[in-house]
């Protein structure tokens, strides 16, 4: 899976580069996401895994010129639909954390978050290892609907959820990253660190971790390709013997 990520990401290097700069510029453009910025953000990242599963579905290069807004539309309702449920199934995980700690208490609760993180960390997988097989479905226009990614997650759930670990561990720290670079832009001048250590140290900081967010938008979507491609190659041997 490595191997193919980084092909990927070193044969589309200027795109690449490009999606990291626009984040950046989100990044930096305010101190707190507003609902239209997380707009922005969400379609920017599914533009990206959309190009990366038709690069591991067709093996061609990321191409703007000639794009098809049609499909990448349905492809986008696709992902919204994924992401609302994956919102749902979160809300419900969360039910036992928030009745144990109280709702209004989670965040000034370390052991709460810690228990509200691990639930966002082990739902993601999950649901993607579960469901995650209708975005390349999508894109290859055959298999896209949930009730089929249901059926192929019946022989890729294990496999798929195994290879989607590491880069689901990867996101707190590009998080971190994120929230450490923006943080140290507001600290008051006699603490900021970058006054010491120099200016581009909390740019250098946010930089890292959209590259690390992207990394793992990449990495999420080779895996989804490679499970979906196999039960493909699974189905397409099966049919002769029917």
């Amino acid at each position: 899976m490595l191997p193919k990520t980084f092909a990927i990401i070193r044969g589309n290097l200027p795109a690449f580069l490009g999606f990291l700069a626009f984040d950046m510029l989100i990044d930096l453009s305010s101190r707190l996401l507003t609902p239209h910025l997380l707009l922005i953000t969400f379609i920017s990242t599914t533009l990206l895994s959309y190009f990366v599963y038709r690069a591991v579905l067709f093996e061609e290069r990321f191409k703007f010129t000639g794009f098809d807004l049609r499909h990448f539309g349905k492809f986008l309702w696709r992902s919204i639909r994924l992401s609302l449920l994956f919102g749902l199934i979160l809300v419900i995980s969360s039910l036992p954390v928030f009745i144990a700690f109280g709702a209004r208490h989670v965040r000034d609760n370390p052991t709460a978050s810690i228990a509200e993180s691990l639930v966002v960390l082990l739902t993601l997988p999950t649901l993607f290892a579960w469901l995650g097989t209708c975005l390349p479905a999508t894109v290859s226009g055959q298999g896209g609907s949930f009730a089929e990614a249901s059926k192929r997650g019946k022989t890729t759930f294990l496999p798929l959820l195994v290879d989607l670990i590491v880069p689901t561990a990867i996101g707190p720290l590009s998080s971190f990253l994120q929230g450490a670079g923006f943080f140290a832009r507001y600290l008051p001048a006699p603490l900021k660190f970058q006054a010491v250590l120099g200016a581009p140290l909390p740019l250098a900081a946010i930089m890292l971790g959209d590259g690390l967010q992207l990394l793992v938008t990449v990495l999420y979507a080779v895996a989804i390709s490679r499970a979906y491609l196999q039960t493909e190659r699974q189905r397409s041997l099966a049919e002769p013997a029917e």
